[in-house]
């Protein structure tokens, strides 16, 4: 009861719809079937998760239903009915990718929660409490813009931009005494390492904790596209001592229990299992004890 685990995943260009993405020139070949659902929402059900970060949601109502089959007792809905996501859902059908945050409500309850409006796809600041313990964290959910690394095209400027700007927000939030216990997390678009994260490693967030999520040796990445780690979970300073499972590959693509596609079911080469080019990454945390 005292543990709360974290992840973070992006699950490729969730209910985009075939006649969206022609309409709007979008080079998307591929669609999610009510099959890949059912599938999917067995893949989030392995994961043991209480707080989730989603990214690239794009019909926020049937990722709900996915959900609703993964754990009844996950939520991503204020008390208002609200979705607490970079940008509400659409009236209509759209091609607008969204960040997510979703929560337990067996362990988990929602404060509250706002957009930070500094990108397209404004990162979300909710604040959680843990309910056995009553303690509180604050969570950062956001996702990057998506580039090659360190590419210098208008792709490449805008992802240092958003990174630096998010890094600016920490920093003054942190000396406006606004910040506690924190966790940043979700797809930042960058390796740890990487030229792209340096606004990750200065300032306030210097003295945060940051380690790429480790795996197995033959496969430490996250995304199918430049088979590197891109995401990540990151905890303030206090709570480094909390943590009892630093963050984690989860390899959902190697796991019998989530079952692979259907016999005749066409196979997208980049998505693992047909459900997504990312793999989720996985941390835990000790948050209810008082040492």
């Amino acid at each position: 009861m005292n543990d709360i685990t974290i992840v973070t995943v992006n699950i490729f260009w969730y209910g985009l719809a075939e006649a969206i993405a022609s309409s709007k020139g979008l080079a998307i070949d591929f669609f999610h079937t009510e099959t890949d659902d059912t599938r999917l929402a067995t893949m989030l059900s392995s994961l043991n998760a209480d707080l989730f970060c989603f990214q690239e949601i794009v019909d926020v109502d049937r990722f709900e239903a996915v959900l609703a089959k993964a754990n009844p007792a996950i939520r991503l809905r204020d008390d208002s009915g609200h979705v607490v996501s970079s940008l509400p859902p659409a009236s209509t059908a759209d091609s607008k990718q969204r960040v997510l945050l979703a929560w337990n409500t067996k362990r988990l309850s929602l404060v509250g929660w706002r957009r930070l409006q500094m990108w397209t796809r404004s990162p979300i600041l909710a604040e959680i409490k843990h309910d056995p313990s009553g303690r509180h964290l604050q969570i950062v959910g956001a996702h990057a813009k998506s580039s090659a690394p360190e590419s210098d095209d208008t792709a490449g400027r805008i992802k240092r931009k958003e990174l630096a700007s998010l890094a600016e927000w920490v920093a003054a939030e942190s000396h406006a005494g606004r910040l506690g216990d924190a966790v940043l997390l979700g797809d930042f678009n960058t390796t740890r390492n990487g030229l792209d994260a340096t606004y990750l490693h200065k300032g306030a967030l210097a003295d945060w904790h940051w380690r790429e999520a480790t795996g197995q040796a033959d496969s430490i990445w996250t995304t199918t596209t430049d088979r590197v780690v891109i995401d990540h979970i990151l905890l303030s300073a206090g709570l480094g001592k909390r943590v009892s499972k630093w963050p984690e590959i989860v390899y959902f693509d190697r796991d019998p229990g989530v079952p692979p596609p259907l016999p005749g079911q066409i196979l997208a080469p980049q998505l693992l299992k047909r459900l997504t080019d990312h793999r989720p990454v996985r941390m835990t945390l000790k948050i209810g004890d008082e040492s």
